[in-house]
């Protein structure tokens, strides 16, 4: 959380955008020890209700929408996702996101995504049951060059199986109640799911990479243009 706030220059007074809120955790975080104002967005009501009594007394305020609908009436410092969305029209998401951020502020996203298109990877990508990244890259940052200056992409995926292994570990020791909330079979699905992805990412099929962009590049924030990440020669 505190990479997140560095990262994003937070200081006291801005204005913050989270979408993705959870169950609060982050907007607790920032608001408590960056005294900023956050807003929090998810499209779950459980989560809400939970996160409204978890933040009491912050200054923090929840938004029950969708998250490639969003509907808002000001314009933020920073804007945040790191929750894997499911968003169907990334371009129409970016231009919302766009819409809400101030001109020199600056957004920053995680999204999973394949090292590379791998034919061997075809069964689990059409598998209904488990969810693993499917987007190479270069996918994921198409609709970006002219919306947004790309600052910064540093890549997590090395680490990102121990998140894996440890909601395995905790999966495993609250099986009996989990079971009795969502049945066993439910359970079943998401152990695999989970021991799949860690696989993908033990052996660096699967990467999560975490993005930072502005509107306009802006001083002491480390930039690489779209075309250089693409570039044959460069690479």
């Amino acid at each position: 959380m505190n990479l997140v706030a560095t990262k994003l220059k937070i200081s006291a007074g801005m204005t913050v955008l989270v979408i993705g809120s959870g169950f609060g955790g982050l907007c607790n975080y920032l608001a408590f020890n960056y005294q900023v104002r956050v807003v929090g967005v998810t499209n779950s009501e459980s989560q809400i209700n939970y996160a409204r009594r978890f933040c009491s007394g912050s200054k923090v305020c929840f938004r029950l929408m969708e998250y490639d609908c969003l509907f808002l009436t000001e314009k933020f410092d920073c804007i945040i996702s790191t929750e894997q969305l499911q968003v169907q029209d990334h371009r129409k998401f970016l231009t919302s996101i766009g819409k809400y951020l101030k001109d020199d502020g600056l957004f920053l996203f995680e999204t999973p995504g394949a090292q590379s298109c791998n034919s061997n990877l075809e069964f689990l990508t059409n598998s209904s049951t488990i969810h693993v990244p499917t987007n190479t890259l270069d996918f994921s940052l198409e609709s970006i060059p002219d919306l947004f200056v790309i600052e910064e992409i540093e890549n997590f995926g090395e680490h990102f199986y121990k998140t894996f292994e440890a909601w395995i570990d905790k999966l495993e020791k609250n099986s009996s109640d989990l079971k009795r909330v969502y049945g066993e079979n439910t359970i079943r699905k998401f152990k695999f799911s989970y021991v799949c992805n860690a696989e993908g990412f033990r052996m660096a099929k699967f990467q999560w990479w975490q993005i930072l962009l502005s509107k306009k590049h802006k001083e002491g924030v480390h930039s690489c243009s779209f075309s250089e990440l693409f570039d044959e020669d460069f690479l």
